[in-house]
């Protein structure tokens, strides 16, 4: 076997990621719980008036059930596309190499993805059997509807698209009636976790297809 270690470091950013991930969201719950029990303690201590504590129990529901996993999810999302888009760079550089080609993929016009795909197959000509581009398509709409809306999706350029997602059950939605919120893109634990495999599996096609090394990683089932 070859060893190529751009993508045993490839394969390492992702289960990295999937694992920095579900440890951060299995933190959340244990710290909301210990910041109530400090609110028990000091209501029993101050003899806090039932009003009191009930607006802090309040705020603690809505920052550990709403906004600490909303801010988690998005902010891991973008940071998955910052990998996706730093490996592709790569990607493109080593394509470029293999095939000793004279124009780089940074000389074409479009965003990364549109780039590297015209690069990649149209420029190196590797083939397109087997590589399914859709799911980094769809990544980069929810990146840069958190991005550029922070989530809004009615000042999203993509909310035709966004709301097919939404009801696609992949994890996205839109809107949370218990926290009376009713426009803004709901991410999943289930979807970050899932989006993460989606781009271990791209990458392991497009390796695949332009002969760069062997799958070396043993992903968790």
């Amino acid at each position: 076997m070859i060893i190529n270690f751009f993508r045993i470091e490839t394969e390492g950013l992702f289960r990295n990621l999937a694992d920095y991930h579900e440890k951060l969201e299995s933190q959340i719950p244990i710290i909301g719980k210990n910041e109530f029990e400090k609110v028990q303690e000091w209501a029993k201590q101050e003899s806090v008036e039932y009003g009191e504590y009930d607006v802090a129990v309040d705020e603690l529901k809505w920052d550990y059930e709403y906004y600490f996993p909303r801010s988690l999810r998005y902010s891991f999302i973008v940071l998955l596309f910052l990998v996706v888009e730093k490996q592709l760079t790569h990607l493109c550089k080593v394509v470029q190499e293999k095939h000793n080609l004279p124009i780089k993929a940074n000389d074409l016009r479009g965003d990364i993805i549109e780039r590297s795909k015209t690069y990649i197959h149209k420029v190196a000509r590797v083939s397109m059997d087997g590589v399914d581009w859709t799911k980094v398509g769809d990544l980069a709409i929810v990146r840069n509807c958190i991005v550029h809306t922070m989530g809004e999706i009615t000042e999203s350029k993509d909310i035709a698209h966004l709301q097919k997602m939404a009801s696609a059950n992949i994890g996205l939605s839109i809107g949370d009636n218990e926290f009376f919120d009713s426009s803004r893109l709901q991410i999943s634990k289930g979807y970050c976790s899932k989006v993460v495999r989606e781009m271990q599996a791209f990458f392991d096609q497009i390796f695949d297809a332009a002969g760069i090394g062997e799958k070396w990683a043993h992903q968790k089932q």
